[in-house]
């Protein structure tokens, strides 16, 4: 069979196809190489030991947007999440209460699942309030 010039770049074509084409496994959350312990403190906006005193997964999330789209489309639109209550035994940054709130949406692999009556050490972000926080798995949060 003779390659012509117009045949070449065709087989190249296809080549490059089934190579974009071949699927990879998924990937869940990627944490790279992971904070340092200094890392982690420097970037959390809290970072606390407490118990999970309550958990509830079927916390609505409401988002700004969340209402706007709904206005748009005309149908209400939800995302759901998570919602864990600590009471806090120690801070070392932000957290001046006895009793501190993390909201997780549940739309990713990278939450961080808490069980209730467990001792955890978190390192938290804040959502805009002084007692309401996020954590994600890559945060070097961890139960005690």
């Amino acid at each position: 069979m003779k390659i012509t010039n117009l045949t070449r770049p065709a087989i190249c074509l296809a080549l490059f196809s089934i190579l974009l084409a071949t699927p990879s496994p998924a990937k869940a959350c990627l944490c790279g190489d992971g904070y340092s312990p200094s890392e982690a403190f420097m970037d959390a906006d809290a970072v606390f030991t407490g118990k999970v005193v309550a958990v509830s997964n079927d916390y609505s999330v409401d988002f700004p947007l969340d209402r706007l789209l709904s206005r748009i489309s005309g149908k209400p639109i939800y995302v759901w999440g998570s919602q864990t209550t600590f009471l806090v035994f120690n801070s070392w940054k932000t957290v001046g209460t006895t009793s501190v709130t993390v909201q997780q949406i549940g739309i990713s692999d990278c939450e961080y699942s808490f069980n209730w009556g467990d001792d955890y050490l978190v390192y938290a972000q804040n959502t805009n309030s002084s007692t309401i926080f996020t954590t994600h798995r890559c945060s070097r949060t961890t139960r005690i």
